[in-house]
This record gives structure tokens, C-alpha cells and sequence, in this order.
């Protein structure tokens, strides 16, 4: 998967055959900020109707920092899912 803020990711289904996918990944070097350059690790699942997304990113010293997301498919009027 790629992101339009400068990471990408190959994501695999669990291999326990749980609801969720997880995968490694990198940010782009020309990122600003902490993450450019830096590999990390992905999570994904769902709960209802939000996609839930977990990302740990190793900093220089070796501690981890989680950046957490949301997020939620807005239907356009008259769309249903």
C-alpha cells in the first residue's frame, strides 16, 4: 500500500487467519520531520465501519514511537454500503 503523505507498506492477512493484516514498511527519506528515511512496522483492522491503523516507528535511539490513525469512509448523499 502506498500513502499520499510519503510511506508505503506490503501488508499480508494474518497468518492465523485473525481479522487484521500487518506488514513492514518504510517513509520516504525526502519526509520532513523524524520519520523520513526510517522503516517501521504496520497494523491494520477493522472495527464496525473504521479501518484502524497502527504504525511503530523506531527512533534513532531505539525506542519505539506509535503513531495511531482512523479512519472512516464518508458516503456521498444517496450512497449506501
Amino acid at each position: 500500500m502506498t500513502a499520499s503523505n510519503g510511506w508505503s507498506a506490503v501488508i499480508r492477512p494474518s497468518f492465523q487467519g485473525k481479522d487484521y493484516a500487518a506488514g513492514k514498511g518504510h517513509w520516504e527519506p525526502n519526509v520532513g520531520g523524524s520519520y523520513g528515511g526510517r522503516a517501521f512496522h504496520l497494523n491494520l483492522g477493522f472495527l464496525d465501519d473504521k479501518l484502524l491503523m497502527l504504525m511503530m516507528v523506531p527512533g534513532p535511539n531505539g525506542q519505539l514511537h506509535s503513531v495511531k490513525a482512523v479512519f472512516k469512509k464518508e458516503s456521498a448523499p444517496g450512497e449506501t454500503f
